[in-house]
């Protein structure tokens, strides 16, 4: 357990507090150091900035003042880098550390001839270059006024989002106790700057890593074209127009990866192991935030992988190409389209997984692998690889990155909308990135002539854009219906839910990840007034279940431990009431909470509502291993209920006598005991 008793915080609070100036400089001096040429590359601006901005939300320093240094501070920084490149102009590359790393340069001058002026306002935003881009403006002699155009409003707004964050978070410690709101300090201070040494090692090991695995690759290419038997393997597969690149034998070992790599997913698949655990937990929570606009999004984007859009985008590329006499690339085309159908066919034959079951499908075919993801992949990667026929690197790299882009938010769809599971997405993309590794090393063993790239791109997104709307417009109102999430209800009379209960009732609610969390031992045939005037008169308090601002700096204390941080869900239902009870030594609280049912009576018209009732006890340090192994606990929380409402309510107790889900059950503190409540 963590334990900042003997952090000291308030007298270094209070130097900064009386000693404005020295703040002030300190902050201009922090945005300064963060905008200049080389020292900003280094300069963890992800940390420093949002650091400011929660001393600016905790009120130790003012805002006005703040803000108006951290621009200077950047302006100056952009202004001094710009004349700095104005005098060194063409030497630059001969001047430390640009003779030791070129890269810090390079990367810059690519994006300043890329997007000229612009660039200045752009890459404020962006990491690294932020110290280089007005250093290159100034080498390439762009006007001053210019320049200033671009830089000061950039700086200013650079300043006002990377402190918001910690404005925030700054605001909503104030809301909290003395002992907790120092610890809260403590702990996001140690989040930001855990969250930036991860980036960076990420980033850093990365680069490292595939350099490496690219050497490799390269001296074996090199190696095997030196022996003459091996020699003819890397004649047939290299590429004509650079049969020294590496790149086919790359493609090669990947495919080879690739499939490997598919292999474990399908075992995964079929095991139910814990990739497949995981894409539960992934399923469960992207179905816990579906809301109507979002629905209507993600629908959209999930025609981009209907088969039939699909046939009808290919058949129409297909047709460009024989009308351009591009045999080569068609015939390529059609085969890619052919084997990737195929290898997902015998897959979904070989490979039964049951899709998710909250979705009115009337599909039965095996899950495993996603057709969707698998056919978006190969149909629109090899398009990339067409497009990308003799163009600059850097438009390839952009050319990938949005086809990228495009094939994660179809596969994201794919489990938002509750049509597959994680596996099933990994294994689409995997089996249709393998044919299009495959198809495109055939692909470019010849030399192709007489292809106009920017004609065929031009076209090829005039029929995607036209047979979007069109195949949308068309099945839009019938695939939102298809895609609706949809539960069983239940008409009974009221004495047989006494006798028997609903035998397919679930007996615990699960969180956003699809774990069990509350045991249902409440059930309420009534009048929710009925029943809030009653609680409120015997000392139940009925809090807001909403997510706002008050709630969330509630939560963060241990005071408030038992309020929701989010709101709360059943079967995508909000929380309709929850009402809390203190003890008299406020060392624990009773909780109830209340869900709309999917339970309707035949001999009454009142409405039935399903819930829980929980004791929770307090915690009394905010960063405590307890808030995480700690379980809610429900054995005797309907009996401290009952008291409170059985001269008002008829009451019967019973006892869960149903098999099902013992592991789920076994995991919560419940002892089987259900109230039944109604209206008197």
């Amino acid at each position: 357990m963590l334990d900042f008793h003997y952090f000291n915080i308030d007298s270094l609070i209070s130097f900064i507090g009386t000693h404005q100036y020295i703040t002030n400089i300190c902050v201009g001096l922090i945005s300064f150091l963060e905008s200049m040429v080389v020292i900003g590359v280094i300069m963890p601006g992800a940390i420093t900035m949002p650091l400011i901005g929660f001393l600016i939300g905790t009120m130790v320093i003012p805002a006005g003042t703040t803000f108006m240094w951290a621009t200077f501070g950047a302006i100056l920084g952009d202004f001094l880098s710009y004349l700095l490149g104005v005098y060194f102009k063409d030497r630059i590359h001969r001047i430390w550390p640009f003779t030791k790393w070129p890269m810090l340069l390079q990367r810059s001058e690519i994006f300043f001839s890329e997007h000229g002026g612009k660039s200045v306002f752009i890459c404020r935003f962006i990491g690294p270059m932020r110290a280089m881009v007005p250093m290159v403006a100034g080498a390439c002699k762009m006007p001053m006024a210019k320049f200033l155009l671009a830089s000061m409003p950039a700086a200013t707004i650079w300043s006002i989002i990377y402190m918001l964050p910690g404005i925030l978070l700054g605001a909503i410690s104030l809301e909290l106790p003395p002992k907790v709101a120092t610890q809260f300090m403590v702990g996001m201070l140690g989040v930001f700057v855990i969250l930036w040494l991860c980036s960076w090692f990420i980033q850093y090991s990365s680069k490292k890593i595939f350099r490496a695995i690219d050497h490799h690759i390269k001296s074996l290419w090199q190696y095997l074209q030196r022996q003459p038997a091996l020699a003819k393997i890397t004649n047939f597969i290299s590429d004509p127009r650079e049969p020294d690149n590496h790149r086919q034998l790359t493609l090669i070992i990947a495919t080879i990866l690739l499939t490997l790599v598919l292999i474990l997913v399908a075992n995964q698949a079929i095991t139910m192991g814990f990739l497949f655990e995981l894409g539960r937990k992934i399923y469960h929570f992207l179905s816990s935030i579906r809301v109507k606009w979002l629905d209507h999004i993600f629908v959209v984007i999930t025609f981009l992988g209907d088969l039939p859009f699909l046939l009808l985008l290919s058949g129409l590329i297909f047709i460009l190409l024989r009308w351009k006499k591009n045999w080569y690339t068609a015939i390529h085309w059609f085969l890619l389209i052919m084997a990737t159908g195929f290898a997902t066919k015998i897959m979904k034959m070989s490979i039964y997984v049951p899709r998710p079951g909250e979705v009115l499908y009337d599909l039965h075919s095996s899950s495993f692998p996603s057709a969707h993801v698998a056919l978006s992949t190969a149909i629109y990667g090899f398009l990339a690889v067409i497009l990308t026929h003799d163009t600059k690197e850097e438009t390839k790299q952009l050319i990938y990155h949005w086809t990228i882009i495009l094939i994660g938010f179809i596969a994201l769809s794919r489990i938002y909308l509750g049509a597959h599971w994680l596996c099933d997405i990994l294994g689409g993309f995997l089996t249709g990135t393998i044919m299009v590794s495959i198809v495109t090393i055939f692909y470019r063993r010849k030399q192709i002539f007489h292809f106009n790239v920017q004609e065929f791109a031009k076209i090829t997104l005039i029929i995607f854009i036209i047979s979007w709307l069109g195949y949308g417009t068309v099945n839009f109102n019938k695939q939102i219906k298809y895609y609706n999430l949809a539960w069983p209800r239940y008409i009974v009379k009221f004495d047989s839910l006494l006798k028997n209960g609903i035998k397919s009732m679930p007996l615990y609610r699960i969180n956003r990840f699809g774990k069990p969390i509350e045991a249902f031992n409440l059930i309420y045939a009534g009048n929710l007034t009925a029943l809030e005037q009653v609680l409120q008169k015997n000392g139940w308090e009925l809090q807001k279940s909403k997510m706002d601002f008050n709630n969330v700096i509630k939560s963060i204390s241990p005071s408030y431990s038992h309020l929701p941080l989010f709101t709360q869900l059943y079967h995508n239902k909000k929380m309709i009431r929850l009402f809390t009870k203190t003890n008299s030594k406020n060392d624990k609280a009773y909780i109830l909470r209340l869900w709309p049912s999917e339970i309707d009576l035949i001999d009454s018209d009142v409405q039935v509502w399903i819930g829980d009732v929980e004791n929770h006890r307090f915690n009394s340090t905010l960063f405590s291993w307890e808030h995480f192994k700690s379980k809610p606990i429900f054995i005797g929380a309907t009996e401290i209920l009952a008291k409170d409402l059985q001269r008002n309510f008829n009451l019967w107790h019973r006892t869960h006598s149903s098999e099902k889900d013992q592991k789920q059950l076994s995991e919560l503190k419940w002892d089987k005991k259900l109230l039944i409540i109604r209206e008197k």
